[in-house]
């Protein structure tokens, strides 16, 4: 566990230098809340959270990493999101991929700076049908 936990460290500080949070491949359960002590003054342009076994992404990682540019949560437990994605107002690129999303997440619809979404290998049966009515 120590091993685990000094590997998370250190990625978070050469995160700090290079502003791109690498996380994927540490066992994460769940993001710990010292990855935002970290970049409380630094913001990360990218984060990458993929290939661990996360269930959930905590509500304040849209206010708190609000500058992202990419977000890679592919390969993970996640079968929703937090609605305080919207503040993630530079977000161009997301990936959801390989996780346990059955409804396609109704917040994805506020990025509007998103580009490049990937939702491969999902169990999506519904579509928010009210946010699709809005947009016709």
């Amino acid at each position: 566990m120590a091993a685990e936990v000094a590997e998370v460290a250190n990625r978070c500080r050469e995160g700090q230098s290079t502003r791109q949070l690498d996380l994927s491949k540490c066992g994460l359960k769940s993001i710990p809340d010292a990855v935002f002590f970290f970049f409380s003054e630094t913001k990360p342009e990218t984060c990458d959270f993929s290939q661990n076994v996360l269930k959930r992404i905590p509500a304040k990682i849209g206010q708190k990493f609000s500058q992202v540019t990419v977000f890679n949560m592919s390969g993970n437990c996640i079968s929703e999101l937090p609605t305080s994605l919207v503040a993630m107002t530079a977000l161009s690129t997301i990936d959801l991929s390989n996780n346990q999303f059955s409804i396609f997440p109704e917040v994805l619809y506020s990025l509007s700076s998103l580009q490049d979404l990937n939702v491969e290998k999902n169990e999506i049966k519904e579509i928010g049908r009210a946010s699709c009515r809005e947009r016709v």
